[in-house]
């Protein structure tokens, strides 16, 4: 049976057709001209009518003032690791473009994350399979116009230069970009109020403290200057920081850096009033002049306050003997606290704050003799530990006798003011444990070891997962404890731990002392940094 074969158009026939399908294609694209006009119109129109309807809305009508109020308070509540928020309301509509751009202090904070979606390998180092070279570079370009976009906008009002993750791979394979924005930090750092240099490569520090803050820092009055713990070494300062001088550098956080570095940063220090130092390291085979590089510094900075002091596994165990004749509010965060603490000799201290860390021992309270020598001016004292007995509450007691206010914040749900108030022998205490006591103690039978003490704040980790029922007679121990001279006439606890107490004993207890909530009362002048 023969095939049917495709009906095919031949001669005059096929020229006709191709005529007619010519024809036809181009009314069909006349067609699309006239709906790609037709939609262009519609665009305009919507835009039209969404302006006049944007402008009938409520918050149209407020003045610009407080469209300026408005943006300002959003921009105090954004987080530091990106600001996006003036990015966004300039975007939502032209008037208010117009206020944002108009108000310099909301693009005054340039942040210049290197390695935002890229990670660390366990030497520092950063990687990502996920971009190639090309991808990096885009990267940097859209860094380096960024930085230079948020310069441009805020004008000459004060900034605040927050690098992070600049690593080593960061440096070498993208030199010529590093050094543009470097460059452009650089022009613009004499407005500069705070800079922050944070998880890094050590050679990246080297190159920014080297190239942004060799010329004048008159506005600076904060620095957080540290590196990623990755590549296991301290950061060196190899010349003067703020050679031309920092006259309002008030507050500095320096994490991990080599202890011989500090004197590079003596001179920029004369006016400051808090540092904390984090990672401090020193070792059996450091010499003399490395060990004492630390105590040099700190009788160096004339006005110092606040010090807050970070030491490294064991080098507590190396320190020489610390002389500091300026600082009130001294906080010791070491793996041999007592250590530190025994080596401190501050004249001036009226609060000190002491944190035992999770793997110290019991044996890190029993100190050997009367601290009051050591600090003489001491009124405050803080204990931060993941637990404590009352033994050794008492072992304290005994070291800090001349205190007027107790603080105890212990990472344990189970501890409570009960354990303090133990530990001043108002209870007869049989054993070592949390409830170990068994019997009242009269007046006569306390041993006073702190017949200054006004003030007691303590709290658990969290008092709300205690299994362990309250003591409901702590009145009682707050009547022995007055009755036997020592002057307790404020208790400060947890909200919930007096909710949990029950009406009738806090009445009681609020007929002897005044209750508050409970609060360290500790300065945080390194609240916004971005450090341990």
């Amino acid at each position: 049976m023969t095939e049917t074969m495709p009906y095919c158009i031949q001669g005059k026939d096929a020229s006709r057709r191709r005529s007619l399908l010519a024809k036809r294609l181009e009314e069909l694209a006349a067609a699309r001209h006239e709906l790609l006009l037709q939609l262009e119109e519609l665009d305009i129109q919507t835009r039209n009518v969404r302006l006049e309807y944007n402008e009938l809305a409520p918050i149209s009508s407020l003045p610009d003032e407080v469209l300026t109020m408005i943006f300002e308070a959003g921009v105090l509540l954004e987080e530091l690791h990106e600001p996006r928020f003036a990015l966004l309301v300039s975007h939502i509509a032209r008037r208010w473009r117009g206020v944002v751009l108009a108000i310099p202090h909301l693009w005054n904070k340039i942040v210049w994350d290197i390695g935002l979606g890229l990670a660390m390998d366990e030497r520092g180092e950063d990687f990502c399979p996920d971009l190639n070279q090309t991808d990096r570079a885009e990267s940097w370009t859209k860094a380096k116009k960024k930085v230079a976009f948020f310069l441009s906008r805020s004008v000459s009002a004060p900034i605040d230069i927050y690098i992070k993750r600049f690593s080593k791979v960061g440096l070498e394979h993208h030199y010529e970009a590093t050094s543009e924005i470097l460059a452009l930090l650089q022009a613009h750092f004499h407005r500069c109020r705070h800079l922050s240099f944070q998880a890094g490569a050590p050679l990246s520090i080297k190159h920014v403290l080297g190239q942004v803050c060799s010329g004048p820092a008159p506005l600076i009055s904060s620095i957080d200057l540290g590196i990623n713990h990755a590549y296991q070494e301290d950061f060196r300062i190899h010349v003067p920081l703020f050679p031309s001088g920092a006259p309002q550098l008030k507050t500095a956080q320096l994490d991990w850096i080599d202890v011989t570095s500090i004197r590079h940063c003596l001179e920029a220090f004369q006016h400051l009033q808090s540092l904390r130092l984090i990672g401090i390291t020193l070792n059996d085979d450091d010499d003399n002049e490395i060990r004492a590089s630390l105590a040099n510094a700190l009788i160096s900075m004339p006005v110092l306050n606040h010090l807050e002091l970070n030491l490294y596994e064991a080098s507590a165990l190396y320190l020489p003997t610390l002389v500091q004749p300026t600082i009130q509010f001294l906080h010791i965060h070491a793996h041999h606290s007592n250590e530190v603490i025994q080596r401190f000799e501050a004249v001036s201290v009226t609060t000190l704050s002491v944190n035992y860390p999770k793997s110290s021992r019991s044996s890190d309270f029993a100190l050997e003799g009367s601290l009051q020598a050591n600090f003489p001016s001491l009124k405050h004292l803080i204990l931060t530990s993941a637990e404590m007995r009352p033994s050794q509450l008492v072992s304290v007691s005994h070291k800090f006798s001349h205190i007027e206010r107790l603080t105890c914040r212990v990472f344990d749900p189970v501890f409570d003011i009960g354990n303090v108030l133990d530990a001043i022998d108002a209870y007869f205490s049989l054993g070592d444990g949390y409830s170990g006591s068994l019997e009242l103690a009269d007046a006569a039978s306390i041993s006073i070891h702190w017949p200054k003490l006004h003030t007691i704040a303590a709290s658990g980790l969290d008092p709300a997962i205690r299994d362990l029922p309250l003591d409901p007679r702590w009145d009682a121990q707050v009547s022995v404890l007055q009755a036997a001279g020592i002057p307790i006439r404020k208790l400060m606890l947890p909200p919930i731990l007096v909710a949990q107490t029950g009406e009738e004993c806090m009445a009681k207890l609020r007929e002897l002392v005044e209750v508050k909530d409970f609060s360290l009362d500790w300065p945080t002048p390194f609240e916004r940094f971005t450090g341990v």
